[in-house]
């Protein structure tokens, strides 16, 4: 029997930062670092090792999100990571889904327009500016 009336607490939702126990305490990648991994992987194995079927989907997924290029962009975009008031996770979704400017960055990741977790502040628009135009100098890095 239902009361009604009562809604459960939501454990997870990501447009408030509240990203769930289980992801919390994790590194997370971009779609380039993923991109990265796999490549060395297949380097470590060899060229002609017999990929699974979801590394090839992953490889062909990546392929048209895959921001920066370049091995040294992406250690650059990581570097941008202790320097930047956001979360990791928060980071990560600006340098995956590449915001052209500051109003679609706050509606494609919403959580950097809400104070928790520890957040003392919100971030400004030129704060959020400046992460964008740093998330895109890196992406422009070629070796």
């Amino acid at each position: 029997m239902r009361r009604r009336g009562f809604v459960p607490e939501v454990d997870e939702d990501a447009t408030i930062g509240k990203i769930g126990p289980d992801f919390e305490n994790c590194m997370t990648l971009s779609n380039s670092e993923v991109r990265w991994i796999l490549d060395e992987k297949t380097r470590v194995e060899g060229t002609f090792a017999k990929k699974c079927k979801a590394q090839i989907a992953t490889e062909r997924n990546l392929k048209p999100f895959d921001n920066f290029k370049t091995e040294e962009s992406v250690k650059v975009m990581r570097s941008f990571f202790s320097e930047i008031p956001l979360f990791d996770f928060e980071i990560t979704q600006l340098a995956n889904l590449s915001p052209d400017d500051v109003q679609e960055a706050r509606a494609l990741v919403p959580s950097i327009n809400v104070l928790y977790g520890g957040r003392e502040r919100s971030i400004t628009d030129d704060e959020l500016n400046d992460v964008l135009i740093k998330i895109q100098s890196a992406e422009s890095i070629a070796e």
